[in-house]
């Protein structure tokens, strides 16, 4: 399968258990957005440009799903999975657990954002209390998830779907459990 292939399956899959599973899974009245993670999955794996262009798709996908302003998830989507793709190349290390505060704070900024147009176009109702309490299940549920999906992204790149743990590297002079014996320390002098 290609990349567009797989990327399309978990789309998708995404839509799916959004529309059918997750409405029976909420929390105060919210629910997680599954299509708005795979987005920000992307953008974390695979760069700006990719976050953006799976972010338009899966907003595209949902706003034909949800009654509103066609385009406006479309939007949302492509603008979080651009600027946390951003984030991650330039602001943030390469470091195993830095993927989670960020699809915190742009599944957050996401809802808010989301509102804001909204209100924008009329929808008036659409910040209020609860608006705070849908932007802390996003940011939580994004934050619980974006690891799996960047595997499940990193799948439609090619890579292996399996679990993959860091290799940790041995630290000269310490002890080896093959040998049952220390290694000297190489000084960089010869003997």
């Amino acid at each position: 399968m290609t990349t567009t292939v797989r990327t399309a399956v978990v789309l998708l899959t995404a839509l799916l258990l959004q529309v059918a599973v997750l409405p029976w899974l909420t929390i105060s009245g919210a629910q997680a957005d599954l299509l708005l993670v795979v987005s920000l999955a992307a953008g974390l794996s695979g760069g700006p440009e990719r976050g953006a262009r799976v972010g338009f798709v899966a907003g595209m996908l949902w706003d034909l799903v949800v009654v509103g302003p066609l385009g406006l998830s479309a939007l949302t989507y492509c603008l979080a999975g651009y600027f946390v793709g951003s984030a991650q190349r330039s602001v943030v290390g390469p470091t195993w657990w830095a993927p989670i505060p960020s699809a915190a704070l742009a599944g957050a900024a996401s809802v808010f954002f989301y509102a804001a147009v909204g209100v924008v176009l009329g929808h008036h109702e659409w910040l209020d209390g609860q608006t705070v309490v849908i932007a802390g299940v996003v940011a939580l549920t994004a934050a619980l998830l974006v690891l799996p999906a960047i595997r499940i992204l990193a799948w439609t790149e090619g890579e292996p779907l399996g679990l993959r743990f860091p290799s940790r590297p041995r630290r000269r002079g310490s002890f080896s459990p093959g040998r049952g014996r220390r290694r000297p320390l190489n000084t960089g002098f010869r003997r």
